[in-house]
């Protein structure tokens, strides 16, 4: 694996194998083994989730650590008890009160919605209320525009990428309108904490915001490949030989994909034969044909320009940004050399401005549904059920990079422009952190 993934390389398929060999003195004690034995995977998307135990405690952490930089000599940096501590442990929830500040809960939606999954990785997070800003100038579910007290400058905090897509879609266009109104000419874009959602609100956001650049209204997104292993290839095979233009909702129907000139394949298109051999890690894997875009035709007429010149806009993040969020901060890097900036962190390490990108994660559920749709839960390859209130998240496709068509984003290095410190005046503050950010970015 390349830096800084040298860790995260487990040999999945072995380590089940010793799972299954193994002898436990309870579900308990299994369910660990599992569980420690995914998340070494440190891919959100892959996530494994029993609720008969996850989620059945709650662990509260009353005086959160933080590390600090010290007002007026920035490289003295030191680990605190987080400001504003004692109004968390004020707000921290009685017996059966929901929890504040507990993550929130990504669910699967149509084929189209590329990286909607549920994020083990656990990104989202829900600021308590007396830390969030006020005064936003419009705003729906986790996405809000506000403009600093400079008058010059918008922020979009944008919590996930997920919601109501049609509200959201037509808020991008209204903030927008919001924040140029007010006079705003520059855009910081606050993704900490993202954890993804519908990909086609990302390739929307950045359509707005690139303008119709060239190619963009034919691939808003990125190119993509399916795992094309042999029991989807028998599932394929099966919706092909069906011949129906009503299975267009399935995800392996030929009707569910379109090619990389936009055009939808015919519905007796066997669509991953022949497959493509690939090198991941220094194992064989089979892959389909290049996939193209999935979003459009978009339920919005999109702006006719772009409305801040890109040496205007920057995304900021913790480096907690994923799946949606990360497409969408590498299109707009990439693509448009928009500045980068991570906050906080351990000093002296390249901090990356996103994480897991993926292309489209499914869960076991979705997988399970379609074996019993066409009747191939007893083929040899078909896994069993859940035996347990259990989820398994699978990545189903993957995204080429935008940088080198020929590769996969998934496991490139992304390193941030910038990595501003936490202060004892930002931590919490977001108003203050983003004065902060735009102050060190546009100060000329």
């Amino acid at each position: 694996m390349p830096e800084p993934f040298e860790d995260a390389t487990v040999d999945i398929l072995g380590e089940l194998q010793r799972i299954k060999q193994s002898t436990y003195s309870s579900d308990f004690e299994l369910h660990q083994d599992v569980s420690r034995t995914v998340n070494r995977l440190e891919d959100g998307h892959a996530g494994y989730t029993n609720y008969c135990y996850d989620g059945l405690y709650i662990t509260f952490l009353p005086f959160p650590l933080v590390v600090l930089a010290q007002p007026g000599n920035e490289d003295v940096q030191n680990i605190h008890i987080a400001p504003k501590a004692s109004k968390i442990v004020m707000a921290a929830p009685a017996r059966f009160q929901r929890d504040p500040i507990t993550p929130q809960t990504h669910r699967i939606h149509r084929p189209a919605v590329f990286n909607s999954v549920e994020d083990n990785s656990n990104l989202d997070a829900t600021l308590l209320e007396p830390l969030f800003p006020v005064g936003n100038v419009s705003g729906t579910g986790d996405m809000n525009w506000f403009v600093l007290g400079d008058g010059k400058t918008a922020v979009l905090r944008l919590g996930s990428f997920q919601g109501n897509l049609s509200a959201l879609q037509q808020n991008v266009l209204d903030g927008i309108d919001a924040v140029k109104s007010a006079g705003a000419s520059k855009l910081l874009i606050d993704v900490t904490n993202n954890g993804g959602g519908f990909v086609c609100l990302a390739s929307w956001l950045h359509r707005v915001l690139a303008g119709p650049e060239p190619g963009i209204d034919l691939q808003p997104g990125m190119n993509s490949s399916v795992r094309a292993q042999q029991l989807p290839k028998k599932i394929v095979e099966t919706v092909v030989g069906l011949n129906s233009t009503d299975l267009s909702g399935f995800m392996y129907s030929p009707s569910t994909w379109k090619d990389l000139n936009n055009k939808t394949f015919p519905p007796d298109y066997n669509w991953l034969s022949p497959s493509v051999e690939v090198q991941v890690n220094g194992v064989a894997d089979a892959f389909s044909q290049r996939m193209g875009d999935d979003c459009l035709p978009f339920d919005l007429i999109p702006p006719k320009a772009r409305p801040f010149e890109f040496e205007n806009i920057a995304i900021m993040s913790n480096g907690r940004c994923g799946s949606s969020c990360s497409l969408f901060s590498i299109l707009m890097h990439v693509r448009y050399k928009v500045k980068m900036v991570v906050v906080g962190g351990k000093p002296g390490t390249t901090q990356q401005y996103c994480g897991i990108v993926g292309g489209q994660a499914l869960k076991f559920a979705d997988i399970n549904s379609e074996l019993k749709s066409f009747d191939l839960t007893n083929d040899a390859l078909a896994p069993p059920d859940f035996y347990t209130n259990s989820e398994q998240g699978i990545v189903l496709r993957l995204a080429y990079s935008p940088s080198d068509p020929s590769t996969f984003e998934e496991f490139k290095s992304h390193p941030a422009q910038y990595t501003f410190p936490l202060l004892p005046s930002t931590v919490n503050n977001l108003t203050a952190l983003w004065e902060d950010a735009a102050g060190r970015l546009w100060s000329t």
